[in-house]
């Protein structure tokens, strides 16, 4: 299959292109690894396919609508404390 017939057919089923798809999907791992890690913003990058950590936070402006430490701030910000490091207190 050709890319242009792929990118139709996607595009046909998804609603979207499936580079926006890809780039969204990246923004969802990066959200939680944001979230639940204590990983770097260029680790996190580059496990996500960045080739640095400026790319990833264009794109993260673009998807999520903010830098991705202003995302990770804001996120532990709202953890409860106890959970922080993304253990479960139960699990201690």
């Amino acid at each position: 299959m050709s890319r242009t017939t792929f990118a139709e057919r996607f595009r046909a089923r998804a609603g979207e292109t499936p580079i926006a798809y890809l780039t969204w999907w990246r923004m969802m791992l990066a959200a939680e690894r944001l979230q639940h890690s204590d990983d770097t913003i260029a680790r996190i990058a580059g496990s996500l396919g960045y080739e640095s950590e400026p790319a990833f936070s264009t794109a993260s402006k673009r998807i999520m609508g903010t830098p991705p430490r202003r995302y990770a701030a804001s996120v532990r910000q709202d953890r409860p404390a106890e959970n922080i490091g993304g253990m479960h207190p139960d699990t201690r």
